[in-house]
């Protein structure tokens, strides 16, 4: 919340450097940011107004528009002019067929309902077309970069072929972002020999000291990576909070506005980490045997059933008795708990519908540095929120100097803890470490209504902004990922944030789940299997979508809410069959 008007002013200043070029005979269109060069052919292009900004768009329509500048679209007139419209908004059929812009690039997108509209341009063609006339270094179609899945989910069976109507954009993970600076300075890391704690029982034993500076080996199970010394188990992350808090820092921020909806994020994001990827697709695609549902006994222990249940799209609902879901729900409940223990695990605003994600941005940048603000150790938030928080690194670097820099400042994406040793032994044991999970339902498309003439160049663009090099160059300048198959270079790798190499590292070592699938009771239902509607239950005769205001307003227990679920999802059922 620090020099909220220093920032509004820079940002001001960077979108007029953006945007300020005077155009030969422009005409000014007043929904727009950019004045109209009547004597080049426009292409009107939507980006989603979130997290990642639109930096990495302006770069490709730099890239495009120089590339194009003797090209001739249109009689009378030469070059192409890329105008962008930055806007935080969802759009249905009927609003993009009408819609002054030709290609989107978008998130919470309901692909199914679009094509179904009419909304959708085919891309086929354009999309199998090798892209080495665009990147002489790229010999792959846009969708040979496509996952198997997603080409799948894609793929649109039309009278014997197969065609596709829009293209993965971003990947949005959700979790915990910790400040490794702040790790490595207050020896936030387990040790390796617990000899002295088992001597002892005081929790400073468990962590590095200067006699025992050896980490544990971590999430991984080997030494000398990236997460060594960081917790394994939901027990130890908590023994981490209490071990901060007791040596005077402060362990979690996240956002206070909005913190049932990132908090049920981070709870799903447990979920799909515990289930892993062959499992949590059943939620999706309703086959399969599932082996670790049950229910809690009064104790608060969860029970599995005797015997496996074969899934359906009839009794979908009994994955929401899984273990994996109870164990989060636990894990929620921790850090949601109204009293003095755990209240001192976040700061006081985390609840406070007047603290925004870039407050909590604010607050976990400045930690430790402004001399007001605790040593925030962690962040709970999305991959993106580097970008959204680009207003307050400038700030920052005004005050302090570039040693606070996105550059210079060591952040890195945490590998989700596991609800026990045992499946943390099974992810250290395994290839595959981690479950991540894609959220936003991003994607890119062009309207099916766009003119004649804007067809292929429209076509061209989006063709373009699927490179390697504007793969290479999205990832450079978010420090995130696109939803596709690619790599970027060791070198290409040195050029971006800490954060984002840490988020590579994590990503080349986990499998992703994309939740969505072709069966007939998801794409009728799609809403209904978004993260935002998979914690829903019924607890005392009250509904409850967000198990975080359960837990903090009215004490409702983890064992509670996960009874209250299948008391929901019984009945949900039952509506979605119909």
């Amino acid at each position: 919340m620090k020099n909220k008007i220093l920032c509004v002013l820079l940002s001001l200043v960077l979108c007029t450097a953006f945007v300020g070029c005077v155009q030969p005979t422009p005409s000014q269109d007043p929904t727009l940011n950019e004045q109209v060069d009547t004597s080049r052919t426009q292409l009107y292009v939507f980006n989603y107004g979130g997290g990642y900004g639109s930096e990495w768009l302006r770069a490709v329509k730099t890239r495009y528009e120089a590339l194009h500048a003797e090209d001739v679209y249109e009689p009378g007139k030469k070059g192409v002019q890329i105008i962008i419209e930055h806007k935080k908004q969802s759009l249905n059929g009927t609003e993009i067929k009408v819609s002054q812009n030709d290609v989107f690039f978008t998130e919470g997108v309901n692909y199914y309902s679009l094509y179904n509209d009419g909304a959708l341009l085919d891309l086929t063609d354009a999309l199998e077309k090798p892209l080495s006339d665009l990147d002489a270094d790229d010999n792959e179609s846009v969708l040979d970069k496509f996952f198997p899945e997603q080409a799948d989910y894609f793929g649109i069976e039309e009278e014997g072929e197969t065609r596709y109507y829009a293209v993965p954009h971003y990947a949005s993970y959700y979790g915990v972002i910790y400040n490794v600076d702040l790790f490595d300075s207050e020896g936030y890391y387990f040790a390796d020999n617990q000899d002295n704690y088992l001597e002892s029982g005081d929790l400073e034993d468990k962590f590095i000291t200067r006699m025992n500076s050896k980490k544990a080996a971590g999430p991984d199970g080997e030494y000398g990576t990236s997460d060594d010394g960081l917790p394994v188990t939901y027990e130890q992350f908590f023994e981490l909070c209490r071990y901060i808090v007791k040596t005077g820092g402060l362990p979690l921020n996240w956002t206070g506005s909005n913190y049932r909806d990132y908090l049920n994020s981070l709870m799903f994001s447990f979920v799909v980490d515990y289930e892993g990827k062959e499992s949590m697709m059943k939620n999706y695609t309703f086959t399969g045997t599932a082996d670790n549902l049950g229910r809690v006994d009064a104790q608060g222990q969860f029970i599995y059933d005797s015997t496996p249940t074969q899934i359906s799209a009839e009794n979908g609902n009994e994955l929401y008795r899984s273990d994996s879901r109870y164990y989060a729900l636990e894990f929620l409940q921790q850090l949601c708990m109204d009293d003095a223990e755990h209240n001192a695990y976040h700061n006081n605003f985390t609840f406070n519908g007047n603290y925004s994600h870039m407050d909590a941005q604010t607050d976990f940048l400045y930690a430790g540095i402004d001399g007001e603000t605790p040593k925030t150790a962690m962040l709970i938030d999305g991959v993106w929120w580097q970008m959204e928080a680009v207003s307050t690194f400038t700030d920052m670097i005004a005050f302090y100097g570039d040693e606070y820099s996105q550059s210079n400042r060591r952040f890195a994406f945490m590998p989700l803890p596991k609800a026990n040793e045992t499946k943390a032994a099974e992810a250290a044991a395994s290839d595959v470490k981690n479950t991540l999970y894609d959220a936003q339902y991003s994607a890119a498309f062009i309207r099916s209504t766009i003119e004649d003439y804007k067809k292929d160049l429209a076509l061209d663009f989006l063709r373009f902004a699927n490179t390697q090099e504007s793969l290479v160059e999205f990832t450079q300048i978010t420090s995130t990922t696109k939803a596709l198959d690619y790599e970027l270079t060791d070198e290409e790798k040195m050029q971006l944030t800490y954060f984002g190499r840490s988020l590579i590292e994590l990503q080349e070592k986990s499998e992703i789940v994309y939740p969505y699938a072709k069966n007939s009771l998801y794409l009728n239902n799609a809403s209904s299997f978004r993260q935002s509607q998979m914690f829903y239950s019924y607890v005392g005769n009250k509904e409850y979508q967000w198990a975080a205001e359960a837990f903090r307003d009215d004490d409702v227990t983890a064992a509670e809410y996960f009874f209250g679920m299948e008391t929901y999802y019984d009945a949900k059922w039952t509506t979605l069959q119909r």
